[in-house]
């Protein structure tokens, strides 16, 4: 069995050492601190701005000039349009809320041994341990989703030996009102922030505004101590309780959004009513009731899947040290099960239903000017955060993506509308909680290249309909088939045909990757393969949808043309996959973004069996892109060697995630990696490289379609004895196995539903017949 805890004998000395806890709406990170413990906390709607259009254009004459241009391989031109006059004002920011402290006057003079500090991915409970002098002092602290509140647990071994100073701040602009037993926060956030890429003085960056009307969203804190044998009083430095045996520590955190569409200011919720309910609800029970409704609920989710890999000595180390020594010596496959359960435990801990959807840092931020504003990135890193969902029977974390999406295919229409005169609806490639669609990059030259980008709308569709495939729930297709349609109707209304009649999206980037083209660094250009892709799939699911609901459509005979009718993909000479329309030469062919292999993965397209040739070029790119990268980078890299069926290829990719960064600088390129507390390096911090991980390793031991699967199609040599239970495959399917030398010894498969399943393995192909609810097993299935 696979050690499922992270575990130091020390604090943590950076955010990046410390371990997160979280119930989706509220996260913290907690760093096990011996004379001051912290607690850097975080609230999911919490968010710089409101409500506000970004540089809306009035016509859709910019557009078209730039297709003009782009059509006639002025591509130059084309991009200084764009940037121009289209690529608009910055999204908001997500924002840190504050800090909880606690500061204990231990006499320095006493000795600190036997210390630890735990994080239980089987329980999400974070312990910190450790004996000063002869007393022994135990920290249990937790996020319950049942009673959406932080619960601190303090015990010491010595009756009345514990001590603190309790105290409550936030970066923003906050006023706290200190009581007897309990602190109140009350705050403001800005009305705006610059990302931490645009270079300006430090006021400039964080605004805030007297007006009503440009007012940001309020929020507040509140926590309430309970001790049985200590004594409270207060001060100017906060809550101070002495000679204490148990002292617990419960608080909650709320801000006035009030959903997408409403200004938080002004039409905001009553958040302090919500604060002093949860809290009374939460301080009504004992810390050990609180304790195991959470486990219940938490394990509820985490207990659907196992995972079990080969491991060695080094598995008995700290996390840290496991990961120095991992970095000399290979051998402890057991790593990559951990780093796999530590990606569902950041699921379960960042995306439950009826939160917002994990943003770049998941819910863990302590920056006012984040990196990339963590935002919603959609171009690539949003969509990762959800790869694992579906495969490892966490469907019901997918919909608070199902919201966002659900809410710019509102917010979307006007941007379609205004920008492209196009019917449905458009997202571009940042997103943030109030849902802006419009691209950014406010007039920057060389900004096209990134803020040009029109796929996010589609790409982000096909979450949907995968949620579909995954759950052959027809309820929820009809619910989102309005939103596969306004996807696809965008899409139609913009395509053109080139002098063959094939059809194509004109003007495309391949995100962030740039050409070589009369001796320019170029990204504008006819169209691209990730668009093509995109497209493509975008109206293959709605059409799909469209049948299985036995419904008809007007725009049913366009789509099916059009799509039977696209531009065909290009191997280019080198036999690598065209990334452009053009066979261009790339500006960095090891560029992190391997946007051109969409159709391999996460698209459905590409398949050995129907377009091998594409396949084999697939291949051929990702070793031109080679083996380096950010975080997320080497996550989508995973999964790709996983469908190109090469195991050991996709383990190196594992193994080179799981090397040890100790810093916490930016690396644009070729810098992943993972910290001391396994958050993935980009660096810094994004969550999508740990989501990429857990999700590539899913696929490596099973590939799945509707009525069809491959198992360990990917089975890495070091990976030869194992074994899974819980994980999905498409058609609503449980999949457990257990192999052992590489050969499966036994699998299984549970199904809601009777439906037939053809199973590929080791070369053998099988039929079977499986009856709703009643297991069905393969013994030794060679």
């Amino acid at each position: 069995m696979n050690t499922l805890k992270l575990w130091y004998k020390q604090p943590s000395p950076i955010w990046t050492h410390s371990l997160p806890l979280g119930n989706g709406h509220l996260g913290a990170m907690v760093d096990g601190g011996i004379y001051k413990t912290r607690f850097q906390l975080n609230d999911d709607t919490l968010w710089s701005g409101y409500p506000r259009d970004l540089h809306l254009v009035n016509d859709a004459t910019a557009y078209e000039q730039a297709k003009e241009a782009t059509l006639n391989q002025d591509y130059q031109e084309a991009e200084k349009i764009l940037e121009d006059k289209l690529l608009g004002g910055w999204t908001e920011a997500y924002l840190p809320l504050g800090e909880l402290s606690l500061s204990f006057p231990f006499d320095p003079a006493l000795e600190i041994t036997n210390y630890t500090r735990t994080l239980d991915l089987e329980t999400a409970c974070h312990t910190t341990q450790y004996t000063i002098g002869n007393t022994t002092i135990c920290q249990e602290s937790f996020i319950s989703a049942p009673h959406d509140a932080l619960y601190i647990h303090l015990t010491s071994s010595t009756k009345g030996f514990l001590s603190t100073t309790i105290n409550l701040t936030s970066p923003l602009n906050a006023t706290t009102q200190v009581k007897n037993d309990g602190i109140e926060l009350d705050g403001i956030a800005p009305s705006h922030v610059e990302p931490n890429y645009v270079h300006c003085l430090p006021e400039e960056g964080v605004l805030y505004f007297d007006e009503p009307e440009r007012k940001g969203m309020r929020f507040g804190t509140t926590l309430k101590v309970l001790t049985e044998d200590g004594v409270c009083s207060y001060n100017n430095d906060g809550i101070v309780v002495e000679n204490a045996t148990t002292i617990t520590i419960v608080l909650s955190a709320k801000t006035s959004f009030n959903g997408a569409f409403k200004h938080p200011y002004l039409e905001g919720m009553d958040y302090k009513a919500y604060l002093d309910n949860t809290l009374a609800q939460a301080t009504a029970i004992d810390f050990a009731t609180a304790k195991a409704l959470h486990i219940a609920d938490y394990t509820n989710y985490f207990n659907r899947v196992t995972l079990e890999l080969p491991t060695n000595e080094q598995e008995a180390l700290p996390t840290d040290e496991r990961l120095k020594a991992f970095t000399q010596d290979q051998s402890d496959t057991g790593l990559a099960s951990l780093l796999f359960h530590y990606g569902r435990y950041l699921l379960i801990s960042s995306s439950r239903p009826g939160t917002q959807a994990a943003n770049l840092q998941g819910i863990w931020n302590e920056e006012l000017r984040a990196p990339w504003s963590s935002n919603y990135t959609v171009n690539i890193n949003t969509e990762m955060n959800y790869w694992p969902s579906e495969v490892c029977n966490l469907s019901e974390l997918h919909t608070p993506l199902f919201d966002l999406i659900h809410d710019i295919s509102i917010k979307g229409q006007e941007t379609a509308k205004k920008y492209y005169n196009a019917s449905g609806f458009v997202a571009h490639h940042n997103i943030d909680l109030w849902r802006q669609t419009t691209p950014v990059g406010n007039h920057g030259a060389g900004s096209a290249v990134y803020g040009y980008w029109n796929l996010g709308s589609g790409w982000l569709s096909t979450h949907l309909y995968q949620h579909y495939l995954y759950t052959l729930d027809q309820n929820f297709l009809k619910e989102i088939y309005p939103i596969l349609k306004g996807a696809a109707w965008f899409y139609s209304d913009l395509l053109v045909q080139d002098s063959k009649g094939h059809y194509f999206l004109p003007m495309s980037t391949s995100p962030e990757n740039c050409f070589n083209h009369n001796g320019q660094s170029l990204s504008v250009c006819e169209t691209t393969t990730m668009t093509t892709a995109i497209v493509k799939e975008t109206f293959k699911n709605f059409l799909d949808a469209m049948v299985i609901l036995g419904l008809d459509d007007a725009l049913q005979a366009t789509l099916s043309t059009q799509l039977t009718s696209f531009l065909p993909y290009k191997i280019s000479e080198r036999g690598t996959l065209t990334e452009w329309s053009h066979d261009f030469a790339e500006t960095d062919q090891t560029h992190r973004h391997v946007s051109h292999l969409y159709p391999l993965f996460p698209g459905e397209e590409f398949s050995f069996k129907a377009t091998p040739e594409l396949v084999e070029a697939s291949k051929q790119s990702l070793l031109v892109r080679g083996d380096d990268g950010t975080g997320w980078s080497l996550g989508w890299k995973i999964n790709l060697w996983a469908k190109l069926r090469d195991g050991n290829h996709a383990l190196k990719l594992v193994e080179r995630q799981l090397r040890l960064v100790d810093n916490t600088s930016t690396e644009m390129y070729h810098g992943g990696g993972t910290y001391t507390n396994l958050f993935d390096a980009h660096p810094p911090f994004q969550i999508d490289g740990n989501f990429g991980v857990t999700s590539g390793i899913c696929h490596m031991l099973a590939e799945s379609h509707i009525g069809e699967v491959y198992l360990l199609p990917a089975l890495p040599d070091k990976w030869h004895t194992g074994k899974v239970t819980g994980i999905k495959i498409k058609g609503n399917i449980t999949l457990n196995m257990n192999w052992k030398d590489g050969q499966l010894l036994e699998t299984t498969f549970v199904s809601p539903i009777s439906q037939t399943l053809t199973v590929h393995y080791n070369g053998r192909t099988t039929s079977i017949h499986l009856l709703a609810n009643q297991p069905y097993s393969f013994i030794k299935l060679r």
